[in-house]
């Protein structure tokens, strides 16, 4: 093809990728009907990123004898983003042994897939699995085939209300500014948790489909 003719060819193709609604971006969800589809309140976050917190307060987990905080390490999740014209889903379940086949069914049936199943912690009483999942598609249905998976366990899930006031911390406390000043990062205290969060330097994609 001659250059002027693979040049107006480009441009028309541009016109044409521009003039069709399904490959231009949507608008943002609607997070409300996103919290109330899950029973659980969330934030937007850098990035541009939705995320909804699903603790499992229900859970008496211990590691040797030592309590575990659900704000610890029991902390299911969704992060939501709008990527073109579809949302993107993906997140972190905490699950009981026998609560594991029928969430990952559940997912399996609503569209997501399951990413991971492993341990975090050793030594655990009573024992529980995370699984990493995602999604793609309209951001409330994902909500809504997720709060169906997760109706395959016992994960705490309300109408979408902001969280209590945590109880006071009692016994020794962790010195933040000290952490903060060693990692060189700000964590967010949580009662006597203090937490990190500390995002990759690199961009990373996904292709999909």
């Amino acid at each position: 093809m001659k250059p002027q003719r693979l040049k107006r060819a480009i441009v028309l193709l541009g016109l044409v990728v521009a003039a069709t609604p399904g490959l231009s971006r949507a608008a943002d969800p609607d997070w409300k009907a996103v919290e109330q589809a899950l029973g659980k309140s969330g934030q937007v976050q850098a990035g541009d990123v939705f995320r909804v917190g699903m603790p499992r307060t229900d859970l008496a987990v211990t590691v040797k004898g030592v309590p575990v905080k659900a704000g610890f390490a029991l902390g299911s999740y969704a992060a939501f983003k709008q990527v073109g014209d579809h949302a993107m889903v993906m997140g972190d379940l905490v699950l009981l042994d026998e609560e594991v086949n029928p969430v990952m069914s559940g997912l399996f049936d609503n569209g997501f897939e399951a990413s991971g199943l492993h341990n975090h912690l050793n030594t655990m009483s009573p024992h529980v699995m995370y699984m990493h999942y995602e999604g793609h598609g309209d951001a409330l249905q994902l909500a809504q085939g997720l709060r169906q998976a997760l109706s395959a366990s016992k994960t705490p899930l309300s109408p979408a209300a902001p969280p209590p006031p945590a109880a006071p911390p009692t016994g020794p406390q962790l010195d933040a500014g000290m952490l903060d000043g060693i990692l060189g990062y700000t964590g967010r205290v949580n009662g006597s948790v203090v937490q990190y969060s500390v995002a990759r330097a690199e961009t990373i994609l996904e292709k999909w489909p």
